[in-house]
């Protein structure tokens, strides 16, 4: 990632060793808050259309045995419980743990597309089987899928294991992270991941749930994420701009 300007790069750690936590966290959000409201908006609209498209619904029985929309109701119900649990982290100051969670957001968008389009994908996981590698689901979606699926992988995987990376977040200046830090520069990447993962879930989710509405007035959700997606891609733009491409982030749309 490239290096933030100055006027968006900050950190905060205690300067007292009497800092009790609850007083830490609670600074620690404010400035969270206070610096990112496009973020935490554009989030909160996002999860929003979530809400609104699963009480749509009221009750749904599976039609089939391996019922493609049942798959896809609980796999984004798991993204949204995903993005839910990273906005909380970050507002927190717990980045690296944001971040373990939102490679999942990757994950469930991979699976996703086999659900809709692969019956025995269906089949594998209805019946606990093991399925195919996130790889070979990337490769499905094609090359720049594929390629982008290699290069996110190293990345998360170094973030989320014991590796140099993990290691070196930890490490602010002097000081080293013991609960909750407010970092400018790894608030916004982890923000980024954030709705760009959960933007990417929400268009499977409007789909099925224009499919189980069908001929009925309630339908076009795919239409109704579209204002919220379409401002995400202008504030990712705007925020390619002033810090760079975040690559890992911004999935193919092959």
């Amino acid at each position: 990632m490239a290096d933030l300007p100055p006027n968006r790069r900050e950190t905060w750690t205690p300067s007292e060793t009497n800092v009790d936590l609850i007083t830490a966290a609670k600074k620690v959000r404010e400035q969270h808050l206070s610096a990112f409201q496009p973020e935490v908006q554009l989030t909160i609209e996002l999860l929003n259309f979530y809400i609104d498209a699963f009480n749509s619904i009221g009750t749904y029985t599976a039609t089939e045995t391996h019922d493609a929309k049942f798959m896809m109701l609980a796999l984004c119900s798991r993204s949204f419980n995903t993005a839910l649990s990273a906005r909380e982290l970050i507002l927190d100051g717990y980045y690296p743990q944001a971040i373990m969670l939102l490679r999942h957001l990757a994950e469930d968008w991979l699976t996703a597309h086999q659900i809709a389009f692969d019956a025995t994908v269906r089949k594998e996981l209805a019946s606990g089987c093991r399925v195919k590698s996130f790889q070979q689901m990337a490769n499905d979606r094609g090359p720049s899928t594929g390629q982008w699926w290699r290069e996110t992988y190293g990345m998360d995987s170094e973030i989320s294991h014991p590796r140099m990376k993990a290691l070196a977040i930890q490490l602010t200046g002097d000081y080293v992270r013991v609960g909750p830090v407010f970092d400018k520069e790894l608030a916004l990447y982890t923000f980024v991941r954030l709705l760009l993962g959960a933007a990417r879930m929400a268009e499977p989710l409007a789909q099925t749930i224009d499919q189980i509405h069908e001929g009925q007035p309630i339908g076009k959700w795919g239409s109704r994420i579209k204002p919220v997606a379409d401002a995400i891609g202008r504030w990712y733009d705007q925020i390619s701009q002033e810090v760079g491409e975040i690559p890992e982030a911004n999935a193919p749309s092959s």
